[in-house]
């Protein structure tokens, strides 16, 4: 499949998941974006990815499927609240090339952080996952943040190695890309589509125009006296040199006779079709 057959949903989708892949020590990946009023951030379809290993690693079947429902679903998050929005605002939605490092662990004990309906901080701390660092990106008017996630027992040296930090900085920059894209590939998507109309309406016009022509030809008098004669000339002749030919020669003679019949008929159509 090309790149160019994928839905903006499922590009998006890929592209988180090679973050996540590409990573250390990674096995949650979100994207979260800003809202155009600049109040909340917004997970966006395809937005999101779990290791399948990590999620088959969790002890019981009850962790498992929580990992997966934390997986499916987030809601919108206020700047300020919860854990996207404790790390936007911690870590800033407008400096570049920053890696804001936090233990989930602390964010839960400190009283003055705002926790999210549902508990989803806790939820995410309890399948096992206990650092999380925060990427943030600004392209083409979009701004939000990229979570990446970790267990709680990572290797912390590790992760936040200059050359993992790079790769999780060079893996947001083409998130937020691909985020952002989406409204320009969908204004060339839809200005292509017009075009395309376009074209069929001018072949539409061109067709019925063709069969007019056509028509006023068969309805000419002249023309197709003129088209009768021509026939009856091309048949005496032929007529006439049977009785001297064998029958192949007279077969290869009706060959070239129908060829110039068939140049012929197509000559008086694009004649007929100049006078329009």
């Amino acid at each position: 499949m090309s790149p160019r057959s994928l839905s903006y949903e499922e590009a998006l989708a890929r592209a988180v998941a090679d973050a996540g892949v590409s990573a250390f020590g990674c096995v949650f990946v979100e994207l979260w974006v800003m809202s155009d009023d600049d109040t909340k951030l917004t997970r966006p379809t395809g937005g999101c990815w779990m290791s399948p290993v990590f999620a088959k690693s969790l002890p019981n079947e009850t962790l498992r499927e929580e990992a997966w429902k934390l997986n499916e679903n987030a809601d919108d998050c206020p700047i300020g609240s919860g854990l996207a929005g404790t790390m936007a605002e911690e870590g800033g939605m407008t400096i570049e090339n920053n890696v804001h490092w936090r233990q989930i662990r602390s964010l839960l004990d400190d009283p003055y952080i705002m926790k999210e309906p549902g508990q989803r901080m806790k939820r995410i701390y309890n399948i096992g996952i206990g650092i999380v660092a925060a990427v943030p990106f600004c392209f083409q008017e979009e701004r939000g943040l990229v979570l990446y996630f970790s267990r709680s027992t990572a290797d912390t040296d590790s992760l936040r190695h200059a050359s993992n930090e790079r790769c999780l900085l060079g893996s947001t920059h083409l998130i937020g890309a691909n985020f952002a894209i989406r409204k320009a590939r969908k204004e060339s998507d839809e200005r292509r589509e017009n075009r395309r109309r376009k074209s069929l309406r001018t072949a539409r016009k061109a067709l019925i125009k063709q069969t007019r022509s056509l028509a006023s030809m068969v309805m000419n008098k002249e023309d197709m006296e003129d088209l009768r004669k021509q026939i009856q000339r091309e048949v005496e002749e032929t007529r006439g040199v049977a009785e001297k030919l064998g029958p192949r020669r007279l077969t290869a003679r009706l060959s070239c006779a129908l060829h110039r019949f068939g140049k012929l008929i197509m000559k008086r159509i694009i004649i007929s079709r100049r006078k329009w």
